[in-house]
């Protein structure tokens, strides 16, 4: 060890050796889950439940959860209210507080309609600026038609966030 005289013994060595499997191999990542749960129930919603429930991943992954739903009936998806903007205000805080805890991978689902694209491409920034691994979900059609309606600016923002995506997940 740097400012130690003479050979380093055995013990200190099996116990550096011993703390490390401990501390790093030991030590499950934690997935920070932004999504919507029932209700209202959807495909979206219904996969964020199976995924926080399923003890296949519970085995191997410490989960973290923020609720991501803005709307508790299917008629209020995809309108504006201003309730809808301080909710989004206070899982932006809620997200960049949780993965300063201490979170590994970043898992959300964006949704495929121009407004929610870009609220959802603001939690991609924050997970990108912040250097966790991010793992989008996005729906069986995929954001490709939603990507080719937009015009330059969009088509420009949903590349740049499909770069800083680690891992696309599609359901089917």
């Amino acid at each position: 060890l740097p400012g130690q005289s003479g050979p380093v013994s055995q013990p200190s060595i099996g116990i550096g050796l011993w703390i490390w499997i401990r501390v790093v191999k030991d030590k499950k990542p934690t997935l920070l889950v932004l999504g919507p749960k029932p209700p209202p129930l959807h495909g979206v919603s219904h996969l964020t439940e199976l995924l926080l429930e399923s003890d296949h991943i519970a085995h191997r992954l410490r989960i973290r959860f923020i609720r991501h739903a803005f709307s508790d009936h299917l008629s209020g998806m995809g309108q504006f209210e201003v309730k809808k903007a301080l909710h989004f205000a206070r899982i932006w805080f809620s997200q960049i507080f949780v993965t300063l805890s201490g979170v590994d991978l970043i898992y959300l689902p964006v949704g495929l309609s121009r407004m929610a694209f870009l609220r959802d491409s603001i939690l991609i920034l924050t997970g990108s600026l912040m250097g966790k691994t991010l793992i989008v979900c996005v729906g069986g059609q995929g954001i490709g038609p939603l990507v080719q309606s937009g015009g330059r600016i969009f088509k420009g923002l949903a590349r740049w966030a499909v770069v800083r995506t680690d891992v696309f997940v599609a359901p089917s």
